[in-house]
């Protein structure tokens, strides 16, 4: 007798491939170094170290952009993860951008 709410397990029908659970990573990876860059900023904002901003490398926000967009072919939950990661990386990347700017003109 079979129940209704019980699955049936139909092999490796529902089980994710290599590719999204490595796309799934990358989306997870985005959102940690985007709240990774988002703690560094603070910090060199909390110390007033104007060399912070000159010195931060823009490599590690087009990283996370770019892990984010990869990280859009991984399951439902890592898409969302992933656009979490690509807006605190584009916020920061932009933040950095005008400090820069202000820097420079005062």
């Amino acid at each position: 007798m079979e129940y209704a709410f019980f699955k049936k397990n139909n092999g490796n029908k529902n089980k994710p491939s290599i590719i999204q659970k490595i796309s799934t990573f990358l989306g997870f990876l985005s959102c940690f170094l985007g709240i990774l860059s988002l703690v560094i900023m603070n910090i060199g904002l909390l110390l007033q170290d104007s060399n912070y901003f000159i010195f931060f490398p823009q490599l590690f926000f087009v990283a996370g952009i770019l892990f984010g967009l990869l990280g859009f072919f991984g399951e439902k939950r890592g898409r969302t993860i992933s656009w979490w990661g690509i807006g605190l990386n584009v916020f920061s990347l932009f933040f950095s951008f005008v400090v820069k700017v202000l820097m420079f003109f005062l």
